[in-house]
Protein backbone atom coordinates (compact mmCIF):
# COMPACT_ATOMS: atom_id res chain seq x y z
CA UNK A 1 0.00 0.00 0.00
CA UNK A 2 2.75 2.43 0.78
CA UNK A 3 4.71 2.24 -2.88
CA UNK A 4 1.47 2.31 -4.30
CA UNK A 5 0.77 5.97 -2.25
CA UNK A 6 3.76 6.83 -3.70
CA UNK A 7 2.89 6.24 -6.81
CA UNK A 8 -0.62 7.56 -6.61
CA UNK A 9 1.65 10.95 -5.01
CA UNK A 10 3.69 10.86 -8.62
CA UNK A 11 6.90 8.87 -6.91
CA UNK A 12 7.06 6.67 -8.99
CA UNK A 13 10.96 6.48 -8.14
CA UNK A 14 9.98 5.79 -4.54
CA UNK A 15 7.52 2.94 -5.59
CA UNK A 16 10.08 1.19 -7.25
CA UNK A 17 12.65 1.21 -4.26
CA UNK A 18 9.84 -0.89 -2.13
CA UNK A 19 9.39 -3.39 -5.75
CA UNK A 20 13.36 -3.57 -5.61
CA UNK A 21 13.47 -4.30 -1.96
CA UNK A 22 10.60 -6.91 -2.11
CA UNK A 23 12.38 -8.63 -5.12
CA UNK A 24 15.43 -9.00 -3.33
CA UNK A 25 13.69 -10.76 -0.20
CA UNK A 26 11.71 -12.90 -2.53
CA UNK A 27 15.01 -13.63 -4.46
CA UNK A 28 15.91 -15.03 -0.58
CA UNK A 29 13.17 -17.38 0.03
CA UNK A 30 12.59 -20.66 -1.30
CA UNK A 31 10.19 -20.88 -4.52
CA UNK A 32 10.40 -16.75 -4.21
CA UNK A 33 7.83 -16.65 -1.91
CA UNK A 34 6.95 -13.40 -0.15
CA UNK A 35 5.99 -14.25 3.20
CA UNK A 36 3.14 -12.49 5.13
CA UNK A 37 5.19 -10.13 6.78
CA UNK A 38 8.91 -10.15 8.54
CA UNK A 39 10.84 -9.03 11.45
CA UNK A 40 11.86 -5.50 11.59
CA UNK A 41 15.54 -6.44 12.12
CA UNK A 42 17.60 -3.75 10.69
CA UNK A 43 19.76 -5.88 7.34
CA UNK A 44 23.20 -5.97 8.91
CA UNK A 45 21.28 -8.15 12.09
CA UNK A 46 21.11 -10.92 9.20
CA UNK A 47 21.96 -11.76 5.94
CA UNK A 48 18.06 -12.05 4.87
CA UNK A 49 15.28 -10.62 6.30
CA UNK A 50 13.80 -12.89 9.85
CA UNK A 51 10.68 -14.33 9.49
CA UNK A 52 8.17 -13.57 11.95
CA UNK A 53 7.47 -16.72 13.79
CA UNK A 54 4.05 -17.08 12.89
CA UNK A 55 4.01 -15.27 8.96
CA UNK A 56 1.89 -17.49 7.12
CA UNK A 57 3.92 -18.57 3.50
CA UNK A 58 3.03 -18.44 0.91
CA UNK A 59 -0.04 -15.88 2.11
CA UNK A 60 -2.64 -14.25 -1.04
CA UNK A 61 -2.29 -10.76 -0.05
CA UNK A 62 1.66 -10.72 -0.21
CA UNK A 63 1.62 -12.61 -3.51
CA UNK A 64 -0.62 -9.70 -4.89
CA UNK A 65 0.71 -6.67 -3.62
CA UNK A 66 3.62 -7.47 -6.50
CA UNK A 67 1.27 -5.78 -8.81
CA UNK A 68 -0.02 -3.35 -6.49
CA UNK A 69 3.27 -2.01 -5.86
CA UNK A 70 4.33 -2.74 -10.21
CA UNK A 71 1.67 -0.32 -10.67
CA UNK A 72 2.64 1.91 -7.94
CA UNK A 73 6.06 2.17 -9.76
CA UNK A 74 4.90 2.75 -13.20
CA UNK A 75 2.24 4.99 -12.50
CA UNK A 76 -0.96 3.11 -14.07
CA UNK A 77 -4.14 5.05 -13.26
CA UNK A 78 -7.00 3.28 -14.65
CA UNK A 79 -10.28 4.76 -15.57
CA UNK A 80 -12.36 1.35 -17.09
CA UNK A 81 -15.62 3.52 -17.44
CA UNK A 82 -13.93 5.72 -20.14
CA UNK A 83 -11.50 3.05 -21.42
CA UNK A 84 -8.16 5.59 -20.50
CA UNK A 85 -5.23 4.55 -18.66
CA UNK A 86 -2.65 7.74 -17.40
CA UNK A 87 0.50 6.76 -17.02
CA UNK A 88 2.29 9.29 -14.48
CA UNK A 89 5.75 9.59 -13.79
CA UNK A 90 6.72 6.25 -14.42
CA UNK A 91 9.57 4.38 -12.73
CA UNK A 92 11.61 0.93 -13.01
CA UNK A 93 13.11 -1.34 -10.08
CA UNK A 94 16.93 -1.07 -10.27
CA UNK A 95 18.73 -3.80 -12.53
CA UNK A 96 15.47 -3.51 -14.81
CA UNK A 97 15.74 -1.28 -17.80
CA UNK A 98 13.16 -2.64 -19.97
CA UNK A 99 9.83 -3.95 -19.25
CA UNK A 100 6.48 -5.31 -21.19
CA UNK A 101 2.87 -5.30 -19.92
CA UNK A 102 0.68 -7.45 -22.61
CA UNK A 103 -3.20 -7.34 -22.66
CA UNK A 104 -3.62 -4.97 -20.10
CA UNK A 105 -7.20 -4.78 -19.38
CA UNK A 106 -8.85 -1.79 -19.10
CA UNK A 107 -12.41 -1.94 -18.36
CA UNK A 108 -13.62 -4.86 -21.12
CA UNK A 109 -10.79 -3.66 -23.83
CA UNK A 110 -7.52 -4.01 -23.19
CA UNK A 111 -3.65 -2.38 -24.47
CA UNK A 112 -0.07 -3.63 -24.63
CA UNK A 113 2.28 -1.08 -22.78
CA UNK A 114 6.19 -0.91 -23.15
CA UNK A 115 8.49 0.78 -20.43
CA UNK A 116 12.07 1.47 -20.87
CA UNK A 117 14.71 3.53 -19.20
CA UNK A 118 16.66 5.88 -21.36
CA UNK A 119 19.17 8.58 -20.85
CA UNK A 120 18.14 7.65 -16.88
CA UNK A 121 14.46 8.18 -17.60
CA UNK A 122 11.41 5.70 -17.84
CA UNK A 123 9.26 6.62 -21.11
CA UNK A 124 6.25 4.42 -22.11
CA UNK A 125 4.75 3.64 -25.17
CA UNK A 126 1.51 1.91 -25.49
CA UNK A 127 1.06 -1.01 -28.75
CA UNK A 128 -1.30 -3.23 -29.71
CA UNK A 129 -4.98 -2.70 -28.67
CA UNK A 130 -8.18 -4.36 -29.33
CA UNK A 131 -9.09 -0.69 -30.00
CA UNK A 132 -10.62 1.47 -28.19
CA UNK A 133 -8.17 2.20 -25.02
CA UNK A 134 -6.75 5.71 -24.57
CA UNK A 135 -2.82 5.82 -23.19
CA UNK A 136 -2.29 9.50 -21.74
CA UNK A 137 1.21 10.17 -20.31
CA UNK A 138 1.43 12.43 -18.07
CA UNK A 139 4.71 14.80 -17.72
Amino acid sequence: MIAQGFGVAGRGDLAAKVLSAMFKVAQSEPDLRLPELFSGLASDYAEKPVWYPVSCSPQAWAAGSVFMMLQGALGLRIDADKHELHVCHPALPAGISRLELKNLHVGERSVDLRFSRVNGEVKCNSGASDGGVTVVVDP
